[in-house]
């Protein structure tokens, strides 16, 4: 009975150790790791602003490959989230709270710990971008998760490192995306002619109309003041059919003749990027700026404009050819 008495004694004590002691551990926990990936933020953050895109260089998946994703909400930004099920990892969700393009991403972290938070923050350096991934428990419960807390650095940090050296080794094996920009088109005085067409008879139709401009220039004498442009009214994607009209920029006021009208275009807000290469390559610009618009959250108001700078006629190289193309926006 006294031996028993004493081991008892010696289990209070060894429990209020335990309990005075977590009452010492920090209540908080803050983790990160960083690393310098030479691509421009706005590629790497496209990584991490999708979870689709995440889970592709995440190194919980590497993990455990039969990890069971599924995503809600949003493709990307604010509201996109991922809930996962794994028998090595445990279950859990992630949804983006914050999403500040090209600088941060915010996600709260449910794994049954209060308040967790996961983020990514980007700072562009010469030549790259230094790319730190970090995450917060601002709750560590008393006084079991205050314990957790002393292993959790020696746990994670490695997790981190591998992840952001598998987004390292995506990212910089990816082209570098278009360089987009939001700028001010210019008010220009232009002649101009509409017209319609089935997406196969574009070219044509783009011949005949600038042709109907220009062979106004012999007798109203007018200069050309910057490079023809072509703003696309309609865009049926369903029919395959258009509505644009054909814009060439010039020094004056004249008399239009049929269909070829003198108007002036307003100053416009737009999100604009440069093309070079041939005309139906243009298709990688509009995915990229139609992106760039969701997340920065701009409200476009108008269609597309394409802007001819190098003509055709005197440079037979298509990969010389600058099209600039815009999205008004508000």
């Amino acid at each position: 009975m006294k031996a028993l008495k004493i081991i008892g004694i010696i289990l209070l004590v060894l429990v209020g150790l335990f309990l005075i002691v977590a009452a010492f551990l920090p209540s908080k926990m803050h983790i990160e790791e960083s690393v310098v990936i030479n691509k421009p933020a706005s590629l790497i953050f496209k990584q991490i602003n999708s979870f689709e895109n995440f889970v592709k260089w995440s190194p919980f998946q590497e993990m455990d490959p039969e990890m069971v994703n599924t995503f809600e909400g949003p493709k990307m930004g604010v509201g996109a989230k991922n809930i996962w099920k794994s028998k090595k990892s445990g279950d859990g969700s992630m949804t983006i709270l914050e999403s500040v393009p090209y600088s941060k991403v915010t996600s709260s972290l449910d794994i049954g710990m209060e308040g967790a938070t996961n983020y990514f923050e980007f700072i562009e350096e010469q030549g790259g971008t230094k790319v730190t991934w970090g995450v917060d428990f601002p709750k560590l419960s008393y006084p079991g998760e205050r314990y957790g807390g002393l292993m959790m650095p020696g746990m994670m940090k490695p997790i981190f490192t591998k992840g952001l050296e598998n987004l390292k080794k995506l990212a910089e094996a990816m082209p570098d995306p278009p360089v987009l920009q939001v700028t001010m088109i210019p008010e220009k005085a232009v002649l101009s002619v509409i017209d319609s067409c089935s997406w196969s008879e574009i070219e044509m139709k783009m011949g005949q109309m600038f042709g109907e401009i220009m062979a106004l220039q012999p007798k109203a004498k007018f200069e050309f003041a910057g490079a023809p442009m072509s703003r696309y009214l309609k865009w049926d994607e369903v029919n395959q059919f258009t509505v644009f009209e054909n814009c060439v920029p010039i020094d004056r006021e004249v008399s239009g003749k049929g269909r070829v009208q003198y108007k002036v275009l307003p100053a416009t807000r737009a999100v604009m990027g440069t093309h070079f290469g041939a005309y139906e390559k243009t298709m990688y610009m509009y995915v990229a700026m139609d992106e760039y618009v969701k997340e920065f959250g701009l409200e476009e108001t108008g269609g597309p404009i394409e802007e001819y700078i190098t003509d055709p006629m005197s440079e037979p190289d298509t990969a010389k050819w600058q099209t600039n193309i815009y999205f008004p926006v508000k």
